[in-house]
């Protein structure tokens, strides 16, 4: 998978980890893992917006 990241989104990423002293890798790891909690849990209880959006495609 490959991601891109505008300049600002990167210079805040890169200012975290400077803050923090964690490795950016790592950093960007847990935003992928916690985007993908986050859908996983939307798609396991969908908003009623999102269910009626996906009842109307089918």
């Amino acid at each position: 998978m490959k991601l891109t990241f505008s300049n600002l989104t990167m210079d805040a990423i890169m200012q975290e980890c400077r803050r923090t002293g964690t490795p950016v890798a790592t950093f960007i790891n847990k935003l992928v893992d916690a985007e993908a909690e986050r859908i996983r849990t939307n798609m396991k209880n969908p908003t009623e917006g999102d269910k009626h959006a996906r009842d109307s495609k089918d």
